[in-house]
């Protein structure tokens, strides 16, 4: 009889009690962000959002390149930052 592998499942567990499958989970930093950055993400879709908001996280770092993340966010997911400008 050979031994079958398990299949590895994740789950999370919230202060708020609720709790579900924690596949594709992302746990971003959000401390700095502003209205703007909430309201990208409101605006992404289902699909997107995770990456929206690692985008938003990354453009927090000393170091990042401000005009390539608002770029992509324009080109790749369709935001107008002509109003705040």
């Amino acid at each position: 009889m050979t031994e079958q592998p398990n299949e590895r499942t994740l789950t999370y567990f919230a202060g708020d009690g609720s709790y579900g499958s924690a596949d594709s989970l992302t746990v971003m930093e959000t401390t700095l962000w502003s209205d703007l950055d909430w309201q990208l993400i409101d605006e992404a879709s289902d699909e997107a959002r995770a990456t929206v908001a690692r985008l938003i996280t990354e453009s927090y770092e000393p170091d990042a390149d401000q005009e390539f993340i608002r770029k992509k966010l324009e080109k790749d997911y369709g935001f107008d930052f002509s109003d705040h400008e």
